[in-house]
């Protein structure tokens, strides 16, 4: 199926999660997110981060600095950042 699309295609159908993040300590998780849907070019990105944070278990510390945060919640964090543009396919 994916050898069937383009790359450009195929690259934005698939979701990787990477295995060291490179997330700014002093934001706090929303911040972090909504840093990244702007770069995604997500419109009007709140509900989307609100939600994704729910999916990873993470709304009660998304005012929470990342630097706050566990190693697990950090890995959590780095899921929600790929999920925010809902890939089909996710690596991880």
């Amino acid at each position: 199926l994916l050898s069937s699309l383009s790359r450009q295609a195929r690259d934005s159908a698939i979701g990787y999660v990477l295995q060291s993040d490179t997330f700014l300590p002093e934001l706090s998780l929303f911040d972090t997110l909504l840093c990244t849907a702007r770069l995604a070019g997500l419109s009007n990105p709140h509900a989307r981060i609100r939600a994704v944070l729910d999916d990873v278990d993470l709304a009660s510390c998304a005012h929470s600095r990342v630097s706050s945060l566990s190693g697990g919640q950090r890995r959590r964090l780095s899921i929600a950042t790929v999920l925010l543009a809902t890939p089909p396919v996710l690596i991880l």
